[in-house]
This record gives C-alpha cells, sequence and structure tokens, in this order.
C-alpha cells in the first residue's frame, strides 16, 4: 500500500467562518497521519482569520484574488495538490473512524479511472448551534441525474433512497452527490475536471456523465461515511442565472441531441426569460465549449445509450426497484398496459437491464408477450398509452426495432391501429401522456414515423385531420403543460411530414406495486 500522504484533502469555501476548523479539526482527530490539505477560499469577505486556523491544522491556505466559483476552486486545488490522489469536500463536514483514507486509497490505487463517492450522513445545526445527525432523514446510495423528460428542465443529481445492493460494500452508482469525492489527479485531469461550470451548481452531474462517457465509473463506497451539515441557507450569494448556465452547459456539451433538444425545448416553454438571458451567456462562449465538446467527444468510449441506460433504469417511476425485484415477480403482473401490465413491466425490465443481461431478458420478455396475439383479437381495452390499445402497440413497435420480438409481430399493428380509430379523439377529455390524447398522439407518430416500413399504417386522412385540430386546441390554449412537447412535435410533423420523435422522451409508465 501507498504511503497515506498520497491522498489530499482539497476544501474550497467561502464565508464558511469557524466551520472551516471544525471540519479541519474533524479530519485531524480521526486520521493516523498528517494528510496534506489544501484549503482554497474563495474570496471570503466575512472578516473572518482563515489564515491562522489552517495554520493551526497544518494545512495549505490558499486565497483566490477574486472569486472563482466552487467548480473553479475545485480544480484549483486539484493542480495543486503533489500526491497521486485527492478528496474532495465541503468545509462544513465530519469525520467518525481513522480508517476511511486506507480504504479510498486501496479502491484508487485498484483503478483509477473511477470517481468515488462517500456514503453521506446528514447533519442539520439546531437552533442553540449543535450538530447532530437528522434522524427523520432517508438514508441514501449515491445518486442519478434526473435527465431531461417531460416534467420539468431537470439535469440535477438527485438522491437513490433505497440500498439496490445490500450485499455489496462499494457499488456503481449514475452519479456522486455529498461532497465527499475521491479520484486520481490524472484522471480528474484526463476529463478536464470542472472546466466550463460557472461559481455553483451541477458539479455532481457534469463530472459523473463525464467518467461514464469516457468509459470509467462512479461508485459508492458504503463503508466511508462523512457526515455533511445541511443548511436551509448558504453564508453567500447564489445567482440563479449562473445556476441555469450550468445545466444548460450540460446539456450542450454532454447530452445527445434529443435530450438536449428536449432540455431546451421545455427550459424555453416554463422560462423563456431565464432562457434566453441564459442562452445569450452560452453565445458568448460558443467557441469555447465547442472545444471543451470536440474533446470529450475525442475520448467516449461509451455510446450515450450505455451512459444514459443507467440514468432512465433509476429514473422510473418506481425508482428504488432493482431488476432482481421485478424478475421475482414476472408471474404475477396481469393485465397489458404500460403503466401497470405486462407491456410496461417488459419494457422497465429491458430497461434496467446491463448489457451482459439482456441476452437473458430478451427471452423472458419474449415469453412474456407471447400471448398478445391472442389478447389483440379478444379484449375490449380503452384506447390510452398507459392502460390501453396504444400501449401495446408502442410496446410492440418498441420491441421490433430493438429486435427483441419476431417480426411476425409487425402484423399485429394495423389490427392495433384500427382498435385506435375506433375511439373519436373529439371526445377524449383528459390532455396527459398517460390517460390523454398525448398518449395517443405519440403512438400514431411512432407508428407513421418508425413503423410504417414495416406494416401498414390504417389511418385515414379524417382521423389524422381530426387529430391535427384538436391537438392545435389544446396546443394553443396551453392545455397539459407536460404535454405541449407532444402537440408541439405532432402539428411540426403534419406541416413538414417528418416527427422528430427524438425530441421526445419514450414513455416511462410503469408503476411497482409493493403488493405484488
Amino acid at each position: 500500500m501507498a504511503e497515506i500522504k498520497d491522498l489530499t484533502i482539497i476544501i474550497p469555501f467561502l464565508n464558511e467562518k469557524e466551520e472551516v476548523e471544525n471540519t479541519l479539526k474533524s479530519i485531524r482527530d480521526h486520521s493516523t497521519t498528517d494528510i496534506p490539505i489544501i484549503v482554497i477560499d474563495d474570496g471570503s469577505d466575512d472578516g473572518y482569520d482563515y489564515l491562522s486556523v489552517t495554520q493551526k491544522y497544518g494545512a495549505t491556505y490558499v486565497r483566490n484574488s477574486e472569486r472563482m466559483g466552487v467548480a473553479a476552486s475545485r480544480d484549483k486545488g486539484v493542480d495543486l495538490c503533489q500526491t497521486t490522489y485527492f478528496l474532495l469536500l465541503d468545509s462544513h463536514m465530519r469525520f467518525y473512524e481513522c480508517v476511511w483514507a486506507d480504504r479510498l486509497l486501496s479502491l484508487l490505487q485498484e483503478d483509477d479511472r473511477v470517481i468515488l463517492c462517500a456514503q453521506t450522513k446528514v447533519l442539520n445545526r439546531t437552533d442553540e448551534g449543535e450538530v447532530i445527525e437528522n434522524e427523520i432523514s432517508v438514508k441514501t446510495y449515491g445518486a442519478f441525474v434526473d435527465i431531461p423528460g417531460l416534467k420539468g428542465i431537470t439535469l440535477y443529481s438527485r438522491w437513490i433512497a433505497q440500498d439496490l445492493y445490500p450485499d455489496e460494500l462499494v457499488v456503481e452508482i449514475p452519479s456522486v452527490l455529498g461532497a465527499g469525492y475521491a479520484a486520481s489527479k490524472r484522471y480528474w485531469q484526463y476529463l478536464q475536471g470542472l472546466r466550463g461550470l460557472i461559481y455553483y451548481g451541477s458539479d455532481e452531474p457534469f463530472i459523473s456523465i463525464k467518467a461514464w462517457k469516457e468509459g470509467g465509473r462512479c461508485l459508492l463506497v458504503k463503508d466511508v461515511v462523512i457526515g455533511h451539515i445541511y443548511r436551509t441557507e448558504a453564508p453567500y450569494l447564489i445567482v440563479p442565472i449562473h445556476v441555469h448556465y450550468n445545466k444548460m452547459l450540460i446539456a450542450e456539451m454532454l447530452l445527445p441531441y434529443p435530450m438536449k433538444k428536449r432540455f431546451l425545448t421545455r427550459f424555453e416553454l416554463t422560462q423563456e426569460e431565464t432562457f434566453q438571458e441564459t442562452q445569450n451567456l452560452i453565445s458568448k462562449k460558443r467557441e469555447e465549449i465547442a472545444v471543451m465538446k470536440s474533446y470529450i467527444r475525442s475520448i467516449t468510449t461509451r455510446s450515450d445509450e450505455d451512459v444514459f441506460r443507467m440514468q432512465k433504469s433509476i429514473n422510473d417511476p418506481d425508482t428504488s426497484v432493482s431488476l432482481r425485484q421485478l424478475l421475482a415477480i414476472t408471474n404475477k403482473i396481469n393485465g397489458w398496459g404500460l403503466s401497470e401490465g405486462k407491456c410496461g413491466f417488459a419494457v422497465s425490465m429491458y430497461r434496467k437491464a446491463s448489457l451482459d443481461e439482456l441476452s437473458v431478458i430478451n427471452g423472458i420478455i419474449g415469453e412474456l408477450l407471447s400471448e398478445l396475439p391472442e389478447v389483440i383479437g379478444s379484449f375490449s381495452l380503452p384506447v390510452t398509452l398507459g392502460y390501453g390499445w396504444c400501449g401495446i402497440g408502442w410496446t410492440i413497435s418498441f420491441f421490433l426495432e430493438k429486435k427483441v420480438l419476431p417480426d411476425e409481430f409487425a402484423l399485429l399493428l394495423p389490427l392495433i391501429d384500427h382498435h385506435v380509430m375506433e375511439r373519436d379523439v373529439r371526445r377524449i377529455r383528459e390532455s396527459g401522456f398517460e390517460k390523454g390524447l398525448a398518449g395517443v398522439l405519440y403512438y400514431i407518430m411512432c407508428r407513421l414515423e418508425n413503423t410504417a416500413s414495416i406494416a401498414p399504417v390504417s389511418f385515414d386522412t379524417i382521423y389524422l385531420q381530426e387529430l391535427e385540430v384538436v391537438a392545435r386546441d389544446l396546443f394553443v390554449n396551453g392545455e397539459g403543460i407536460d404535454s405541449v412537447d407532444v402537440y408541439h412535435v405532432f402539428l411540426e410533423g403534419r406541416k413538414t411530414g417528418k416527427f422528430l420523435l427524438g425530441l421526445l422522451e419514450e414513455p416511462n409508465l410503469f408503476y411497482f406495486s409493493e403488493n405484488l
């Protein structure tokens, strides 16, 4: 094992006062060797004597001449550190055992193409100033990136609230979160760290997606626990436009075009003025962003499908359910809908499966859906995407494209089209994706754009014209904000003859019932 001094702790801060000393003391009290510590003061203006505090605990004090932001300060600390590995911390954290440094070093020495994430213990400060563990808070196990979908502009890292692999101490996670991250200096700089982010926000999704794209991994180390004081207000100004800029930078640099377009469309529809202001900031750095994007593309070894498969599986409505749990209830699923039945269950299994698991899962899916030909001829179902014909039709189309179902299943699609047309779209009251018109539109666009070549489309001209009238009315009136994107793509497609389905998130409706 390398000397313990092969690890440097880097702590950026701004106006944190006594918390800097509290964190330094906790580190020194729970380490067996004088680990190098670099403290980056990002221009504090509170008059506190940080230099004396850092000298007291043998840390190196560096003060930025002007505020750089947490991302740039973290990168600066990495550049300054003289060791092979480092640990990034916030300045309001606590340690509990002395083995954490050895543990992190041993894992980094095994594989330096990783970003390690410590297990977070949620701490709060009482009105009396005492720091206590929040016993009500849900224990978390890493995070995932809330990628752009039908509900909100997202792109935050969000906690995973259930231990999906309780028997393992080190597990892959889609994103780091919690402010205790260890990596090698070489790998961080190879990824270009947090370069491009400004001031505050989005460090975690940015570095996590980069690592996964490059071919590395993010790992949660459950047996390294670091306490983090979560507070209601920061001791410095957070400017919303900077937060939005960083999210837009991630979209520009790291997301595949359909996800990027969904993000931008949703952002513009919901926050038009802020969107324009953010776009103006991005435009001023267009050349710099293009260079960074080109570099990331040059080091990328994983496909977008592989990179975002993990994010999507965690991001399902059944966020805490593993593939293992789904397989255990295969024989208990009744019905055929995307929301609660076999179609949604099959899609959910496919999305949760790793590349190594797909061959087995595809066989299970084929068996699960083998009764569909009989169902289509004998059942009376609603037309909806979540619970009826549109969901079944979309599922067949989805698995035909993935080469999971045999080609003869394409013969079922024209029959489903006829079932869909039996419902007068002018009488559909709901506008939403799961139970309303948006879901019907989505299925019809999939048929016209993706599977018309493998199965004749049965929608007649009058039916499509009626759909267009209803969709335009809903779009103009702004009904169903979560469905506006669907209306827009449908109406544009009717004009151009091409439906840009990549601008929409695929259906993600299956609900896992604990009663199964």
